[in-house]
């Protein structure tokens, strides 16, 4: 059966809550009703993929200026690689425009990215944490926050251009 691509409105986003929402577990830390749905429906844009006339699959995008950043992309296991999220991504990013999107655990979502002209450029780790006051870093003399100083080290891109690994960034907290 061939999927349906379309743009969403607002009166399928409780289909792709209770469906794909649910099957992925997105929204059970989420922190109150409104959530990123509402945001990519009023400032981007949502796409679902149809199959039998269920969604099957979305994707959401906002754009700032000519940049795109992917959000999300879910497509139901019975529907994984079978064309439908790289239907669904085709529609949503544009050719002739950057575009970036932060992290994945699916392999074959990777490569489609890759496919569509994106590039690895660094690891990006999912942190969770009880709720409360955290007791603080770890801290090694002088009152900083341990942080490990690297230098950037240059390295051939997947273009074949030298880039700075770590372009001179460090995330530490304190």
């Amino acid at each position: 059966m061939k999927p349906i691509i379309r743009v969403a409105q607002r009166a399928d986003l409780p289909a792709v809550r209770s469906g794909i929402g649910t099957h992925f577990d997105l929204f059970t830390l989420w922190p109150g009703s409104v959530d990123f749905l509402e945001a990519e429906l009023a400032f981007g844009t949502i796409i679902v993929g149809e199959v039998g006339g269920a969604i099957a699959g979305f994707g959401g995008t906002l754009r700032r200026g000519r940049l795109t950043h992917l959000g999300d992309l879910f497509v139901l296991p019975a529907h994984q690689s079978s064309g439908l999220g790289r239907a669904i991504l085709t529609r949503l990013l544009p050719p002739d425009a950057p575009k970036i999107t932060f992290a994945s655990r699916d392999h074959r979502a990777l490569a489609l990215y890759i496919r569509n002209g994106m590039r690895p450029a660094c690891p990006l780790f999912y942190l969770y944490g009880p709720p409360g006051r955290p007791a603080g870093p770890e801290r090694r003399g002088g009152g900083r926050a341990a942080c490990p100083r690297r230098r950037p080290s240059t390295r051939a891109s997947p273009a074949g251009r030298g880039r700075s690994a770590s372009r001179g960034t460090r995330a530490c907290l304190g």
